[in-house]
């Protein structure tokens, strides 16, 4: 999932929880319910993907763990 889905999910689960006014007379599925969860997921979502892309981008500051790229030291300056 990505930075725009977890968007997408969290904005429409907080429609559901926040702007829709919904009477539950037959015992049905509870609106408001399914938003919280929808907010809960698209939260999850978007911090799982953030925390990855961070992660990412870290990785591909130090290809060998030690250097970054792009510095100032060749490696025949060694």
């Amino acid at each position: 999932m990505g930075i725009g889905t977890s968007i997408f999910i969290l904005a429409l689960g907080a429609i559901l929880t926040f702007a829709v006014d919904v009477v539950n007379t037959q015992g049905s599925i509870n609106v408001h319910t399914v938003g919280v969860v929808l907010v809960i997921v698209g939260a999850a979502g978007l911090v799982g993907c953030l925390i990855s892309r961070a992660r990412r981008t870290r990785r591909e500051l130090f290809h060998d763990g030690d250097e970054p790229r792009g510095s100032a030291v060749q490696p025949d300056e060694l």
